[in-house]
This record gives structure tokens, C-alpha cells and sequence, in this order.
């Protein structure tokens, strides 16, 4: 479980896991992903853990399920994502990282992704109910805006036990596959953080381009990264 340093190694996926009665399934999105060449790390929200089994996907991806932060100093337990797949992506996961409230790991490294430019897709899970809230289609315009590609996954009806038939987890590949070809380099999922207005760009540690830096503020510090709106923070999250 330790990061490859092979030349060859495959792009690797983060998915993240939120707390949806279809959380437990994730195993199917892994299994098309390693079909389709990924490797794959998971990374759950707090309540997201107890709906899915932690043991069975360790053993499937290779890696442990992260869910908190690592404290300074221990090893990274994933390699840099080089995509992202939110599955399933719940009403109180999409609303927060519109937000650009970062108070669990997972919605942290959802928030700095965006200034990374690494293509993300987020299948929302959710009901009729929430999806009518103004807040929900607030966020959903947001996301895009970001970049971000939304499923077609349609809100179920409260109270009726679900749609996991419908919910199909392979459109996170479908998505990025149609994003990453022909892009141009385009941040793989449509943009890239010079088209952020005013908003200029740097590399930081890994040769990540991240948005918001001057050209003095290039070097963090060991196990530093620079991200957005500038400044060195800990590299806990990528």
C-alpha cells in the first residue's frame, strides 16, 4: 500500500464515496475502473464508512480507504489523483463543496482540485424532495461552472426506497472518457486554471500547476503545497 514509482504506472482515481444507500455498490465503479486501466484509491466521507464494506475494498484497490487526515510527517497512503469521481454524490456533499466548505477530507480534496485542474465527474444520489431545494440547483450550476461533470442520474421520489437500478455507475468512466481525449490539455476536464479570471499561476511541489500564486511564491516547503488564493498549506489532502 505504498505509492508506485514506476515510470509506466497506471493514471490513478480517486473515488469518493459519500453516505448514499447505494455507497455499498462502489465495488462495481473500482472493478470498470482497473478494467479501463485505472488504479483506484477511495476516499469516504465520515458517514460515508458505515455504509460501505472498508475490508472488501482495501483488498480490491490495494490501498486503505482514507477518510481523515494524515498527521504530518506519516507517509502519503495515495498517490496524486489524476481524476476524481464523486459516487455517489450526496445533496449535503454537493451544497458544501459549491460552498467551498472544506471541513472533512474528502470535501478537501474536492475543494483543491478545482485549482489543480484534475477532471472531476460527481454522480448525484438523491431525492426529488432535496433535489427541489433552490440551494441544490444553486450548487449544481456552480459545480459546472468549475468544470465539473454532473451525471444524468435522475432524483428519486422520497420515501420509495430508492433508484439503485437506475444508478449507473460506469457514466463516471463514460464522462472522463469523453472529457480527457482531444482536450488540449485543458485541465482534462474542459478547462485549466489560466482561464480563471485574474487568477495567476504557478507549480507547486510534483510539478502540479495550482492557481493563485505569484512567481515567488513557487518553493513550499517540504510536504507543502501551494494552492489557491496563495500561501503554503499542508499537503494533507493531494
Amino acid at each position: 500500500m505504498t505509492e508506485p514509482t514506476a515510470p509506466d504506472k497506471k493514471p490513478f482515481l480517486y473515488v469518493v464515496v459519500c453516505a448514499s444507500g447505494v455507497a455499498g455498490d462502489v465495488g462495481k465503479l473500482i472493478t470498470a475502473a482497473q478494467e479501463a486501466d485505472w488504479d483506484v484509491g477511495v476516499i469516504a466521507t465520515p458517514q460515508g464508512l458505515g455504509f460501505i464494506d472498508t475490508k472488501a475494498i482495501e483488498a480490491q484497490t490495494g490501498y486503505p480507504i482514507r477518510s481523515a487526515w494524515r498527521a504530518p510527517g506519516d507517509p502519503r497512503p495515495l498517490p496524486p489523483a489524476d481524476a476524481i469521481a464523486v459516487a455517489p454524490a450526496t445533496f449535503n456533499t454537493i451544497n458544501k463543496w459549491a460552498a467551498g466548505i472544506s471541513d472533512t477530507l474528502a470535501l478537501g480534496i474536492l475543494c483543491e482540485a478545482y485549482g489543480m485542474g484534475i477532471p472531476i465527474v460527481a454522480l448525484p444520489y438523491l431525492n426529488s424532495a432535496q433535489a427541489a431545494h433552490p440551494a441544490y440547483r444553486q450548487s449544481l450550476e456552480r459545480l459546472r461552472g468549475m468544470g465539473v461533470l454532473i451525471g444524468s442520474c435522475a432524483p428519486h421520489r422520497p420515501k420509495a426506497g430508492g433508484a439503485a437500478e437506475r444508478f449507473r455507475w460506469e457514466e463516471a468512466l463514460e464522462l472522463l472518457e469523453a472529457a480527457l481525449p482531444g482536450s488540449g490539455g485543458r485541465g482534462r476536464a474542459g478547462f485549466t486554471v489560466e482561464d480563471l479570471p485574474g487568477v495567476p499561476v504557478a507549480v507547486g511541489r510534483g510539478n502540479r500547476v495550482c492557481a493563485g500564486l505569484g512567481a515567488d511564491e513557487r518553493a513550499a516547503g517540504e510536504g507543502y503545497d501551494m494552492l489557491a488564493g496563495g500561501g503554503a498549506v499542508a499537503d494533507e489532502a493531494l
